[in-house]
């Protein structure tokens, strides 16, 4: 088995040299004329990988052979052959200059190609290379980058010199990562031209981006891949777009259904996790009239280790104004900590660089009334705030407190149906007209009627009709928001008995406080 020797010294900086140019260049020793750097425009010129390129001698590449002196300096330009590896000489200018003294030093030669029609398309093919508005990469075949246009180095922050140091696997999300790739296999074996991938990438200062790439092989005159390109499209803003309108879709879609509070609470939460790829959100509450917040409800996505932090918000309660939940329930707005590790209002760091949180993110549950809640999320990833995100998540603090408001109000509602049915008087619900829409036991007791048979009767036909002028009069002033009265009748049951009765009617207003109908409560009072 043959070893090769490490690089030398002398090898890897003439690597970083030829690297670094923006024209075809390799480099070869003096002594022994070997091939020791080949950037990939001499891969692009010759059709000759590096890999290739490297286990041959100069010699084998120019015709007719350089005049190499062992100890002279070289100079250009010079004109010369190139000989590609399906025979076809092309000419070109190339320029040699030594990288030292010794004669052993290394000799770097500079590729200019003389022929007018293959340098017009080298030229072309540079300039919509580096002005193309799409990410454009080349990498070997092992995803490593060898060029990347402005674009590509604008959408994830590095430059030219520190891609050359990484690959596409080293940017890509590690949730992302795929280490034997099916289609990348195919592409390389032939089976297929190109293949799309779309994933997250990490940017430079560790935001995640969401990108669209199309790869494609570039191939040598044998119809053997040289290299790989990439055109990356960012499609962050698309992506973040198609999760809000998700949110508030199954926002929607859940409350609809109509679960219990904390139940519909836990799955918003889960919701908005799952979509955003966040890991944990929670709950905070204040009791009636208290000032004091504390955690009503959490949920984590499975998998997720952060026992202290969790723990920790279980405990602890915090005033109005301290912390992230109490800071939103003071400004009534919501707040995102991209970096809660630099937050001085953020009380769980600790808690959070162990369990490796990078942000938080809370908005308000409100109704037109004042404050009902604050949900809290933290996450993994680094992002930075999103103004759309935020002006979504204060819209769906509004939807969910709408929702708490009407399940209180269904909950007072049947707390109040429970009392009027088993209420020992009287009570008959009418519109303003005076038609009747809910009757209780106690009424059917006193008057002789079922539920059934007096919905939708009048409430005039309880009473003697002699007596009814003083019940159209209190109702009326009550209707106008004058005191409930209480007026001296007498009622008449469905079998012609009578009893002495007091009745009181009082206003039943609307949402928006305006006179919607009646309760009348009736009094039995034939045995004072």
């Amino acid at each position: 088995m043959t070893v090769n020797p490490l690089p030398t010294s002398d090898v890897l900086e003439a690597r970083r040299m030829v690297g670094l140019l923006h024209e075809a260049a390799f480099a070869f020793s003096r002594a022994t004329r070997r091939i020791t750097a080949w950037n990939t425009y001499a891969q692009a010129i010759f059709g000759v990988s590096e890999a290739q390129a490297l286990e041959l001698d100069v010699e084998a590449l120019l015709v007719p052979e350089a005049p190499f002196e062992a100890t002279g300096v070289l100079a250009g330009p010079m004109r010369l052959g190139l000989r590609r590896p399906d025979g076809a000489l092309v000419p070109a200018q190339l320029s040699f200059s030594p990288l030292g003294e010794s004669p052993d030093a290394m000799v770097l030669a500079i590729v200019r190609m003389e022929e007018p029609a293959l340098q017009a398309r080298e030229n072309l093919f540079r300039s919509v290379f580096e002005r193309a508005a799409t990410g454009i990469a080349l990498t070997d075949l092992k995803g490593h980058f060898l060029e990347c246009n402005e674009a590509f180095q604008s959408l994830v922050g590095f430059k030219q010199r520190e891609l050359r140091h990484l690959s596409f696997d080293a940017l890509s999300h590690p949730t992302d990562r795929v280490k034997d790739s099916a289609a990348f296999r195919d592409l390389l074996e032939g089976r297929r031209d190109f293949y799309d991938v779309t994933q997250r990438m990490v940017h430079k200062e560790g935001s995640v981006i969401w990108i669209h790439a199309t790869l494609s092989l570039v191939k040598d005159a044998a119809d053997q891949p040289l290299y790989c390109i990439a055109l990356v499209t960012d499609i962050t803003e698309e992506r973040h777009a198609a999760q809000r309108a998700a949110i508030q879709l199954t926002m929607t879609k859940l409350l609809a259904e109509n679960p219990p509070t904390n139940l519909a609470i836990v799955q918003v939460m889960q919701a908005i996790c799952k979509t955003l790829d966040w890991q944990f959100g929670e709950y905070w509450t204040a009791d009636d009239g208290d000032l004091t917040l504390r955690r009503q409800v959490s949920w984590q996505v499975p998998g997720f280790v952060a026992t202290e932090f969790t723990m920790i918000g279980e405990a602890v309660t915090m005033n109005v104004g301290e912390g992230l939940p109490g800071k939103v329930w003071l400004e009534r707005r919501p707040a995102w900590f991209s970096d809660v590790l630099r937050e001085s209002n953020f009380l769980r760091k600790r808690m959070a660089e162990q369990a490796g949180i990078k942000g938080a993110l809370a908005f308000p549950v409100s109704s037109p009334t004042g404050m009902l809640g604050v949900m809290v999320f933290a996450y993994r990833d680094f992002r930075h705030p999103d103004q759309n995100l935020l002006d979504m998540m204060a819209e769906c603090g509004a939807q969910l407190g709408q929702f708490i408001v009407r399940k209180q109000a269904e909950r007072q509602l049947k707390l109040l149906g429970a009392i009027v049915h088993s209420s020992g008087e009287a009570i008959v619900g009418t519109d303003l007209q005076g038609t009747i829409t809910s009757w209780n036991p106690s009424a059917q007791r006193l008057f002789g009627y079922t539920a059934e048979e007096a919905v939708g009767k009048s409430c005039v036909s309880l009473f003697p009709p002699d007596r009814l002028e003083a019940l159209v009069e209190a109702m009326d002033r009550v209707r106008q928001g004058g005191p409930t009265p209480r007026v001296e009748l007498v009622a008449l049951s469905k079998f012609g008995t009578m009893h002495e009765v007091w009745v009181t009617p009082s206003r039943i207003t609307d949402d928006g406080g305006a006179a919607a109908g009646f309760s009348i409560t009736v009094y039995d009072v034939s045995n004072r």
